[in-house]
């Protein structure tokens, strides 16, 4: 499979599970983007009819997410609403001890739904200690760094506990960090926990891992 080929599966995938997740129709997605939903049905009938980079642009901006597909499309989405995409694992390496980002985790990134700061990141769940709340494993979580926005009582803040090589998520209540699942401990004490980030977004995952 050629890397066009690649593309269109990708876009394709993309294209549905948009659709599906939001329960969107092609006329409304293509509304809310201010593009025309023959950008969407032609394609999804004929792969030969891919849409333009710009095209795709804006249908990603209007839900909030992107295709796996070539970075040209980055260069058309504003740099505030574009952010580093890391696993739980890869973010307590790169953002706690420094190290340099692994030769995939500096490939994934992610558009935003709002305008965020330059060290804004997104993180990959995998923790269920929010699942009452409704975050799950896989869902992605948008944080700014706690330089940029502090916490405060009821936030959602990603966090390292002392020896952990996972970022964990709970609920900013000082002089604790609360869970909401039925299978993790209820508290856990902020003096034995690092915060990484502050959530200001939350979302299921609406490409494909891999």
């Amino acid at each position: 499979m050629d890397d066009r080929e690649r593309d269109v599966v990708q876009i394709r995938a993309w294209m549905r599970t948009v659709m599906d997740n939001r329960n969107w129709s092609a006329e409304h997605w293509a509304r809310v983007a201010g593009t025309s939903p023959t950008n969407i049905t032609r394609f999804l009938k004929d792969a030969m009819h891919v849409p333009s980079t710009q095209t795709i642009a804006k249908l990603s901006r209007a839900c909030g997410s992107m295709p796996d597909i070539a970075q040209q499309v980055l260069s058309l989405v504003p740099a505030d609403r574009v952010v580093p995409l890391y696993s739980a694992k890869d973010a307590v390496s790169v953002l706690l001890l420094e190290k340099a980002p692994s030769k995939t985790t500096g490939k994934k990134v992610i558009s935003t739904m709002q305008a965020v700061s330059e060290g804004a990141f997104a993180v990959t769940a995998s923790s269920r200690r929010m699942e009452l709340r409704g975050i799950a494993p896989q869902d992605i979580v948008i944080c700014e760094p706690v330089a940029v926005l502090k916490p405060r009582p009821g936030s959602v803040v990603l966090y390292a506990e002392e020896g952990s090589k996972v970022l964990e998520i709970g609920v900013y209540q000082a002089p604790y960090i609360t869970h909401h699942s039925s299978d993790a401990p209820d508290v856990v004490a902020l003096e034995d926990v690092t915060i990484v980030g502050v959530a200001v977004e939350a979302r299921r995952r609406l490409t494909p891992e891999g």
